[in-house]
């Protein structure tokens, strides 16, 4: 565990887009809680056929708005949280360092020998490695990254340190 580090990757939320989405979707909420409060129609969903009463579309239009901000405050508290917590993957000549999870600063110090098994689930345009050892699984994700590029050299470099461990 006191080996020197080799090499660091930056492991973060991307910021900027998480928060022009959370401009985005509270500039949303605004807008539907505007239509909610000065709603005086109902609403038809012309595709099911469904409509709604003037007190019911008020309703709906709450609830979404309601949801909205819901979502708008979760985006904010991980934009703030992504500052508080500073996460890293840094190499050793003995070990890996990943992040214990995705909401804390602690980490995880693995042995190149402790890994069983490494692999890379695709999911929903995500990528994320799978580190499996004798201590569970650790999952890091791609997008967490700088960009792919970066995923690819993460990958590699494990799987050579891994390579070198058994080897020797």
């Amino acid at each position: 565990m006191n080996s020197l580090i080799e090499q660091v990757y930056k492991y973060q939320l991307k910021r900027k887009g998480v928060a022009w989405v959370t401009i985005f979707i509270g500039a949303l909420a605004i807008a539907i809680a505007y239509f909610a409060s000065t709603n005086i129609r109902g609403i038809r969903f012309t595709r099911s056929g469904t409509a709604l009463a003037t007190g019911e579309a008020t309703i709906f239009l709450w609830v979404l708005f309601g949801l909205l901000f819901a979502t708008t405050l979760f985006l904010v508290f991980l934009l703030v949280t992504s500052y508080r917590v500073q996460q890293r993957i840094a190499f050793t000549d003995t070990e890996v360092i990943v992040p214990r999870s995705f909401w804390s600063s602690r980490e995880k110090h693995i042995d190149y020998d402790d890994i069983q098994d490494i692999s890379i689930r695709n999911e929903q345009h995500q990528r994320w490695l799978v580190i499996k050892h004798s201590g569970g699984k650790s999952n890091i994700s791609g997008a967490m990254l700088e960009n792919s590029k970066i995923f690819e050299e993460v990958v590699n470099l494990l799987v050579e340190k891994v390579r070198n461990a058994r080897d020797s």
